[in-house]
């Protein structure tokens, strides 16, 4: 037993934790001790000291037992710190309603540009075609129609819907 393994225990019976953890692109649980005692839970993010740099790898088990460890205690790095990412997440989702809020903006200025350039009435009307179902009128002519050609006068004529009927 070396002595970074005899420090290794020490610190376990202190309460460190060995977590196992994967990095970002996969390649199987590697595991860490969590001397510093941050409170983990499966899937948390934490930063780690590996060969010298820190990488960030997620949680898939806060607390194995020695008995369970793949490696010799003496190769065990640590876990650093757990990565919060809450203000992060608030502040993406400010930014978010941000965008949304300006794109809207923009679509009601384009829509009064273009209210402006053919008259409210026009585009009042068109948004009303586009509401309203059945449409009214279209009814109203597909029945003229029907009566058109059961009198003998419709025989050549095409619906209003464009399909073809006598």
């Amino acid at each position: 037993m070396d002595t970074k393994e005899v420090i290794t225990i020490l610190q376990f019976q202190q309460g460190a934790k060995i977590v196992s953890a994967t990095y970002p692109d996969g390649g199987g649980a590697y595991h860490f001790k969590n001397v510093v005692g941050v409170f983990l839970e499966k899937g948390d993010k934490v930063v780690v000291e590996t060969k010298g740099i820190e990488k960030i790898v997620e949680i898939l088990d806060p607390d194995v037992s020695m008995s369970d460890l793949g490696c010799a205690l003496n190769k065990l790095s640590h876990v650093v710190a757990k990565v919060y990412n809450q203000l992060y997440l608030d502040a993406k989702t400010a930014e978010d309603l941000a965008y949304r809020r300006l794109a809207l903006s923009q679509v009601t200025s384009r829509l009064n540009e273009y209210r402006r350039q053919i008259g409210s009435g026009a585009l009042d009307e068109a948004r009303a075609a586009l509401t309203t179902y059945p449409q009214d009128d279209v009814l109203e002519d597909e029945t003229e129609f029907e009566a058109l050609s059961r009198e003998g006068l419709g025989k050549t004529a095409t619906s209003p819907l464009g399909q073809g009927r006598g």
